[in-house]
């Protein structure tokens, strides 16, 4: 979703005071008003940007799991959906249509140690759950929907590639870790993570719904010693999109933050820039935001804003944010940041982050 309501590990520090931080396991801002966030116990939304907040947290069926955990997305002030973690029979999905004030809940015959759920909008869904989680290893099963997570089908899962056997070659490993899975029109579908010691990251599509995958193919240099780490694509249609990536330095040569752009379905892709990180940074993670066509923000140590679809950028002299590590802006002025534990927001474009309180009656359950 265009919000990236993006799997966070859960994180702790400190949001109002004394207070210690919820649990805080996601969050969405899809609007420069409207935005959810999704703790492990509780779901919150906010109608005036992160000012004030409502508690909207769903009421666990009666059989679920003592340890079950929420991870959730949105895609506007009414429609979210929740995942449950941790259950061992079954996973169950809980999603509202009036912002919250109902839930339903719908049941998947498989079940989870963890999930990621990521809506690109009110239709179009993707669910990964991981079933296990081994020494380097954690196996997983992805589901996709078209009609708002009403109906949910399998599409593509990961198998165990020990052996390297060259059964397995186009197929999805299930060595730890996956980070981001999307999938866009019929059959597209792209995923990036990282997997060995040390992390090697990887960028693999595949066009025929899941089924097989190959390396995605970029202008950007790859060696063993020199691989790019992307993030998670942002299309704008079936065609149009954008995807963010890093590339860690080298003696005598510092990183790249690098933009690239599709306009085919993701078959082929093209850099629009590629920036030098400053010298001595460390690596970061691919760090974007795209609230729409035009505009598109970036992190590189600092946040940098373009206005003309990533052609040409200007740094953002800004402060209160040091190192997030998930960035969504619902438009060039209004975004939220989470660093260290703490969400952030700005209203001026990233000229100024202050932590938001989850005060208004709005506790943990």
């Amino acid at each position: 979703m265009r919000a990236c309501a993006l799997l966070v590990t859960v994180l702790c520090g400190l949001l109002c005071g004394a207070r210690a931080a919820p649990d805080i396991t996601g969050f969405a801002l899809v609007s420069p008003l409207s935005g959810w966030v999704f703790t492990a116990h509780g779901v919150r939304r906010s109608g005036d940007g992160g000012r004030s907040w409502v508690n909207v947290t769903p009421p666990l069926p009666r059989d679920a799991d003592p340890e079950v955990r929420f991870v959730g997305d949105a895609v506007s002030a009414s429609l979210a959906w929740v995942v449950l973690t941790g259950e061992r029979r079954r996973t169950r999905i809980l999603s509202t249509s009036d912002g919250g004030k109902s839930w339903q809940v719908r049941s998947l015959p498989v079940p989870n140690v963890g999930a990621v759920i990521d809506f690109r909008d009110p239709h179009e869904g993707t669910l990964r759950l991981t079933q296990r989680r081994g020494m380097n290893t954690a196996p997983f099963v992805a589901y996709r929907t078209r009609d708002g997570g009403h109906s949910w089908q399998a599409v593509t899962r990961s198998v165990s590639d020990t052996l390297k056997s060259p059964a397995a070659r186009g197929l999805l490993s299930d060595r730890c870790c996956a980070e981001h899975l999307t999938f866009v029109g019929e059959n597209a579908a792209f995923i990036s993570g990282r997997f060995g010691t040390p992390d090697r990251p990887y960028f693999l599509s595949s066009f025929d719904g899941g089924r097989n995958w190959s390396d995605v193919t970029t202008p950007l240099p790859s060696s063993p010693s020199r691989v790019p780490h992307f993030g998670k694509p942002r299309f704008f249609d079936d065609r149009n999109g954008r995807v963010v990536a890093t590339l860690p330095p080298r003696p005598q040569e510092p990183g790249e933050l690098a933009l690239l752009a599709t306009a085919d379905g993701g078959r082929s892709w093209s850099a629009l820039q590629r920036l030098p990180l400053p010298a001595g940074t460390a690596p970061l993670p691919p760090l974007a935001s795209f609230p729409d066509t035009e505009t598109a923000l970036l992190w590189n140590g600092q946040l940098l804003l373009s206005q003309d679809g990533g052609r040409s950028f200007d740094p953002v002299p800004g402060e209160g944010l040091e190192a997030p590590s998930v960035l969504q802006f619902a438009s060039a002025q209004v975004g939220w940041a989470l660093e260290r534990g703490q969400i952030k927001a700005t209203y001026d474009g990233g000229r100024s982050w202050n932590a938001l309180s989850f005060r208004d009656g709005s506790e943990e359950p």
